[in-house]
């Protein structure tokens, strides 16, 4: 039986969380560093932090009224699951 625990699922989201805040960081600086500040770049700007922070809290408020047990193990493959499949079974 392959299997993970959930935690593992929410690690890669606390990565995925910081790549994107390290790319809006980016992004953002850059905006400033060319002059780029036109209506246009700043109605983008706003939308994706709107967006990154509907989704932050979104989680927050999500994870903060469920008791989840991190460790519990999620699994993944299970090799009776392929066993039951040749079993005989009466119709």
């Amino acid at each position: 039986m392959i299997s993970i625990p959930l935690y593992v699922f929410f690690i890669l989201y606390l990565l995925l969380a910081a790549v994107f805040t390290i790319f809006l960081l980016i992004n953002f600086f850059h905006l400033v560093g060319t002059a780029s500040l036109t209506l246009t770049s700043f109605v983008i700007t706003v939308f994706v932090l709107g967006s990154a922070t509907l989704v932050l809290f979104g989680t927050f408020i999500l994870l903060q009224g469920v008791g989840v047990d991190w460790r519990a193990p999620l699994t993944l493959f299970n090799f009776e699951w392929i066993l039951n499949l040749f079993r005989q079974t009466g119709f």
